[in-house]
């Protein structure tokens, strides 16, 4: 009985992928993919959005602690998402675009290319 179970072991991973091995995508591969085809995210992650502020992680969050800095979105799970048209609204509140997410959907639609 014990040998026959020996047999009947799942093959290893990379038998299920043939001879190629299998990768993870990561955030930042699939950002590059997008913005290959010119669609640009709708939100930033919390070290990109203050970077994108130009300050550093800790300070950003002091700032979005004091509402100074717009909060992230209710999101379940860990991981903060800060929109960019918040972000650029908070910057520059005179100069920042007013857009739609459907604005932003039709110009990328508009601007792909298979």
């Amino acid at each position: 009985m014990l040998q026959s179970l020996r047999k009947m072991r799942p093959p290893s991973l990379p038998a299920l992928a043939g001879s190629e091995t299998r990768t993870m995508t990561t955030v930042a591969t699939l950002r590059e993919q997008l913005a290959q085809r010119g669609i640009k995210p709708a939100t930033l992650q919390l070290e990109e959005a203050a970077a994108y502020v130009g300050m550093s992680k800790r300070t950003f969050l002091r700032e979005v602690q004091a509402g100074n800095m717009p909060k992230p979105l209710e999101l379940r799970g860990r991981r903060k998402l800060f929109s960019i048209a918040a972000l650029d609204q908070r910057i520059n509140p005179q100069q920042a675009p007013q857009r739609s997410m459907r604005d932003e959907i039709d110009e990328a639609l508009e601007s792909y290319v298979p």
